[in-house]
């Protein structure tokens, strides 16, 4: 029986290989996203410590001025940090949309691969069926011959 071979599985594992590449982009992505989540968190939590008249966790604090400063400096951070978030965001989705992409191409090839082979085995199946046809139709002849002669 002739033994089924996808001719298209160079270009399986290439897209295979692709959407491998784009699920490790969006997991960085999502890691970058995820970190500067936690930084921008963590700076509105200082930023709130700071403004308020509670002690902060930093004892550099002696005057109203330094205050005043770092709450700008913090405002400026959080600032660039929003940016960065959104940019990372922005990001996140694009990886989102590449990797949908590359798994429906894989998908794609995949889906080519099964019906070929679904097909060749059909063809197979039909092929051993004729074979089994003849067989029969041959022992049919074989045992009416045998019973006209005897």
């Amino acid at each position: 029986m002739k033994r089924f071979r996808f001719r298209l599985q160079a270009l399986l594992d290439l897209r295979s290989r692709e959407a491998h590449d784009r699920e490790l982009e969006l997991a960085a992505a999502a890691g970058a996203l995820s970190l500067a989540n936690q930084e921008l968190a963590e700076l509105s939590q200082r930023r709130i410590e700071a403004s308020t008249l509670a002690q902060p966790r930093e004892a550099i604090f002696n005057t109203m001025a330094v205050r005043a400063h770092y709450v700008a400096k913090l405002d400026a951070d959080i600032a660039d940090l929003t940016d960065r978030q959104k940019r990372l965001a922005d990001e996140h989705a694009q990886a989102q949309l590449l990797y949908a992409e590359a798994l429906k191409a894989q998908k794609a090839i995949e889906f080519i691969r099964d019906k070929r082979e679904r097909e060749h085995h059909k063809a197979m199946l039909v092929a051993e069926e004729a074979g089994f046809d003849e067989i029969r139709s041959a022992l049919h002849a074989h045992s009416s011959g045998d019973l006209n002669n005897g």
